[in-house]
């Protein structure tokens, strides 16, 4: 029947039963992008000392002490609540931190580029927002370092491409609220947009507001049943230190001034990011309020980093509004030739930065003088030696510090309370039987709630210690010496060691967080030295 057809009509017969693949180029740049983005997150992967300080937590939970950092007391140490609890899920698989960790801020990294190259409208804004990402010093550098960073970065720009869909969306209320439980203070980012969110639902469906915000109220309501507090401990010892004002606003400023000088791509972007937003609201065309909520709520962080003085990890604190202003440079309709400028200039000023992860390799930081900006360091320089996963010396190994190995030393020889101010390798290698008082007042509850004297350094707030606190830690018995601080202390005891629902707990978490019992401390304030720089 089919001796009429030649050979080749058969064979181009049979290939035109077969469909046609097609090659998409926004696929291929994907795909690329991410290649790229792993491949420079593997490099430059490491893990901070403050990321121990939540590994220590989160091995009391696994072995059933509860989520505290010492064990005899309950104190949150940790700020990023989504964070730890995701660290222990896939700690209890794993059995390990430091891999652990950094595999989950890698793929958080890589799932967050995806959502924001999927966004874009065109291929050349889609490689605008990857360029942007992995060209960003402090976007790069903390998707690693074991801190909670790189799961803001996919919840925020989840949240955005859900509300790019449809504004009026209870699924963004449920991302943005997970947002905030993740770190609460990214309140001052979202809060604006998610206000337009709730107010974009129609009256019938208003429920879904508090539907979508479940998750941060249950939140809060489980830190105050545990805790006593709705905030983390770490708040209280960063924010209520006696600090005058005029002095973190100037030391905001030059965190803002740092990250210009060390991370020029980022501060572009956010820039550009603001620019756009505020753009987007103009009367002659449709308003996009819900980009313009994002521009606010990028204003507002930015103001808000800058009152509490920055940080003193390089870039950390715009992270998250940098992954706002990509999202909101590729929602809007650039011309080709802006977003391949912008390309350009984005690669450029990575290259001109005074440190550059494009240049990293496995002796990274090594030789380098640490050299601080106004007390702010370029963590990661100072950690790879040490922490980095392609570290020069024990590449591809967990870390092994000699913070851990001292606070062995200590265990090994019977001591039961030790001081220090760098606490994160140190508690996490003490284990829960070194009760661990942290001189800068991360995880002690007292020393939060004292002001910082002598000099400090922005995030470093040294606090004296009462004369007979280490002798009440040691024996248990209140021996404190200053009246009030003692009164103080036996509130505090009841709240963080006292049965969960005993009456007299309730009545102190009550006293002290309406601030009745601060009069007890106003004595011992006034004998401090002011804190200097």
């Amino acid at each position: 029947m089919n001796a009429g057809r030649s050979v080749p009509d058969a064979a181009a017969a049979s290939v035109s039963r077969y469909p046609r693949v097609r090659i998409r180029p926004r696929h291929v740049l994907r795909t690329a992008a991410i290649a790229i983005a792993a491949i420079l997150l593997l490099r430059t992967a490491w893990v901070s000392d403050d990321a121990y300080i939540t590994f220590r937590t989160v091995a009391n939970v696994l072995h059933g002490y509860g989520a505290r950092w010492n064990a005899a007391e309950r104190v949150q140490a940790y700020t990023h609540p989504l964070w730890m609890w995701l660290l222990v899920a896939c700690q209890f698989v794993t059995g390990e931190p430091y891999w652990t960790a950094i595999a989950l801020g890698i793929l958080c990294a890589l799932v967050t580029i995806g959502l924001l190259m999927n966004a874009a409208d065109s291929p050349w804004q889609a490689a605008l927002a990857a360029a942007s990402l992995c060209a960003s010093n402090a976007f790069i550098d903390f998707s690693t370092s074991g801190l909670e960073n790189s799961l803001s970065h996919v919840l925020i720009a989840a949240y955005i491409v859900v509300s790019a869909r449809r504004v009026a969306s209870s699924r963004a209320i449920v991302l943005g609220s997970l947002a905030l439980v993740n770190r609460l203070d990214l309140i001052w980012l979202l809060g604006p947009s998610l206000a337009v969110v709730c107010a974009g639902l129609p009256r019938g469906h208003r429920w879904r507001i508090a539907a979508g915000l479940a998750p941060l109220v249950v939140w809060e309501l489980c830190s105050i049943l545990y805790y006593g507090f709705p905030f983390p401990n770490t708040a209280y010892a960063k924010l209520d230190t006696g600090i005058g004002g005029r002095e973190l606003v100037a030391q905001g400023l030059w965190y803002v001034l740092d990250a210009l000088r060390r991370d020029p791509v980022t501060m572009v972007a956010l820039l550009s990011g603001a620019i756009v937003g505020v753009v987007s609201t103009r009367p002659r065309v449709k308003p996009d309020w819900f980009v313009g909520g994002l521009a606010a709520g990028m204003c507002l962080y930015v103001g808000y980093v800058i009152c509490i003085g920055g940080d003193f990890m390089s870039g950390r604190f715009f992270t998250a509004p940098l992954v706002a202003a990509v999202a909101i440079v590729v929602r809007a309709r650039l011309r080709t030739r802006w977003a391949v400028a912008a390309l350009a200039a984005a690669t450029a000023l990575s290259g001109v930065a005074v440190v550059s992860h494009l240049r990293s390799g496995p002796s990274f930081g090594e030789g380098q003088s640490y050299v601080e900006f106004h007390g702010i360091t370029d963590e990661r320089a100072y950690y790879f030696p040490r922490t980095g996963l392609l570290r020069r010396h024990g590449a591809w190994r967990p870390p092994s510090s000699e913070e851990g190995r001292i606070a062995r030393r200590m265990v090994d020889a019977g001591q039961t309370v030790a001081t220090r101010d760098m606490v994160g390798m140190f508690g996490f290698a003490a284990g829960p039987d070194l009760y661990v008082v942290d001189l800068l007042a991360l995880g002690d509850p007292l020393l939060a709630r004292l002001p910082a004297s002598g000099p400090w350094r922005i995030g470093h707030f040294h606090r004296d210690l009462p004369a007979g606190y280490i002798q009440t830690l040691r024996t248990g018995r209140n021996q404190i010496q200053d009246a009030g601080v003692a009164a103080y202390y036996d509130e505090l005891q009841l709240i963080t060691r006292g049965p969960i629902f005993a009456l007299a707990r309730w009545k102190a978490i009550v006293s002290i967080n309406a601030g009745r019992m601060d009069h007890l401390l106003d004595g011992y304030r006034a004998g401090l030295s002011p804190p200097r720089r």
